[in-house]
């Protein structure tokens, strides 16, 4: 006898399918994809695996959903939001989760999406001549 899935009101299985199938928020492939100008200074570098999993801005625990509330990761990236926080994490990165969240939903229902910065994301972090971002490496 199977168990009952803990939180099975909050999961849209093929909303997540459908996240999964994007590139990782982390990539200037995925700013393509949505449209937008990318807020990241320099692209993350993700592992040659070819998967990507869906990462909840709320975890369902805290109540939240698949829908509108999931970002496209490669495994590092996910396993970075977790060890060190949602919010350590977005800034890491200069990212505004909710909000990048939403506007997949929205390229999922097929809504135009316009290309304005997010509060969080007006400008990129600028880089050092090494290439570092000391800024975002703090976090």
């Amino acid at each position: 006898m199977s168990r009952p899935k803990r939180f099975a009101d909050q999961r849209d299985p093929d909303y997540a399918a459908y996240v999964r199938t994007l590139p990782c928020v982390l990539t200037a492939a995925f700013w393509r994809r949505l449209g937008r100008s990318s807020p990241l200074g320099e692209p993350h570098r993700c592992a040659p695996h070819g998967y990507v999993e869906a990462m909840h801005v709320r975890s369902r625990g805290a109540g939240g959903p698949d829908r509108g509330n999931l970002l496209p990761g490669c495994p590092k990236a996910h396993a970075e939001q977790h060890a060190i926080g949602i919010e350590s994490w977005a800034a890491k990165w200069g990212l505004d989760p909710e909000t990048t969240a939403g506007w997949i939903e929205d390229l999922h229902d097929g809504v135009p999406v316009e290309d304005c910065a997010s509060p969080q994301s007006a400008a990129p972090v600028p880089a050092t001549d090494s290439g570092q971002h000391p800024e975002r490496d703090r976090a």
